[in-house]
């Protein structure tokens, strides 16, 4: 058997051939980070003809993939989407000729995680053939029965997902802060679904009525943000507002007031020129601090998503600082100074 294996991107493809049989094709069945499909021949010895070349290949797809099903439910794939083909001289199968194949799914904690889904959700084993227009549902599983066989012929493209029919339940927010925070502190909110998982995307952080930026705790339901960066900060409350939709499309709102003793520094920027705006990949900035230390340059995207981050050491001259923003998507941003982790100045700007 000839094998083709298409670049792959978060885990090792192995594989173990006898003959012209398949014996086993295991998509790093030894990890536990990222859940894993093995596809085995119950019969080795008659599974494929031979010259038969076997097509094996998964990627994991970039940003938000619904998968619309034969049940007129629509899903949203958490997983690597699996790859396998099998194709004899010019013909492409659809099937193994004389076998069913096992496949064996290890669901991994962190696919689940990293969409904020509560772990004891349930999710799909789904297949689509390669001629067919929609996908179809092999069985189910969770992490109480995280490993589990399924039997099958069919060569096409698997993965795992979530349904997201009748999922009415709005995102669920959780805002943890201490009493009588303070400059230097810093929240963390929880964000999670019980059935379709967060769009990430949405979400949005206010304090005291403005957006502003907020960092994710690796790929956990946690985002963090700094009480440096709340606007107007004022000795006492100040008003916090988390909003998040899930993937379909449910709106969860949490809103907070929070007791912050602020600090009696007082610290003077004149930001004299940002330029230029719209930009196509470098924002040149002017400016005058009179404290000097380091100056920290921040910049987030609308939902308040940190995207950039430097520093440089200020003095009581006018300066010039270049970004090289070139890697930014197109869009509106806002550009954060920061000096001893307060807030100096805020600007909005276009990048092209």
């Amino acid at each position: 058997v000839a094998w083709g294996i298409v670049n792959s991107v978060r885990k090792t493809l192995s594989y173990q051939v006898q003959g012209s049989n398949i014996n086993s094709v295991v998509l790093d069945p030894t990890s536990t980070s990222f859940s894993t499909l093995m596809f085995s021949g119950k019969d080795t010895s008659t599974a494929f003809d031979p010259s038969t070349k076997l097509d094996l290949a998964y990627f994991y797809p970039r940003g938000e993939v619904k998968a619309f099903m034969s049940s007129q439910d629509t899903a949203v794939i958490i997983s690597d989407i699996f790859y396998f083909n099998a194709i004899k001289g010019t013909d492409t199968l659809s099937r193994t000729p004389r076998s069913i194949f096992n496949i064996q799914v290890h669901l991994a904690e962190q696919d689940l995680t990293s969409l904020g889904l509560d772990t004891s959700a349930s999710v799909q084993l789904i297949y689509q053939g390669f001629k067919d227009s929609l996908w179809q549902s092999l069985g189910s599983l969770s992490l109480r029965q995280n490993d589990r066989d399924f039997n099958f012929n069919r060569m096409g493209v698997y993965a795992l997902a979530m349904s997201l029919q009748r999922d009415t339940i709005s995102p669920n927010i959780e805002i943890s802060a201490t009493a009588n925070l303070r400059r230097t502190d810093s929240i963390t909110i929880k964000i999670t679904d019980i059935q379709s998982g967060i769009n990430w995307r949405s979400v949005s952080v206010l304090a005291n009525g403005q957006i502003i930026p907020w960092t994710r705790d690796g790929i956990t339901p946690n985002i963090k943000i700094a009480v440096s960066n709340f606007p107007n900060l004022t000795n006492g409350e100040n008003i916090l507002e988390v909003i998040a939709r899930d993937l379909s499309d449910n709106y969860g709102h949490a809103l907070a007031t929070l007791s912050v003793i602020t600090n009696t520094i007082e610290l003077h920027t004149n930001l004299l020129k940002l330029y230029p705006n719209p930009t196509n990949g470098e924002l040149n900035i002017v400016w005058n601090i009179s404290k000097a230390a380091d100056v920290e340059f921040i910049i987030s995207d609308m939902f308040g998503k940190v995207v950039h981050k430097s520093k440089q050491k200020s003095s009581s001259d006018i300066q010039n600082t270049v970004l090289d923003i070139h890697h930014l998507a197109q869009g509106t941003y806002l550009l954060y100074i920061k000096q001893e982790g307060i807030v100096l100045d805020t600007r909005k700007f276009l990048k092209l």
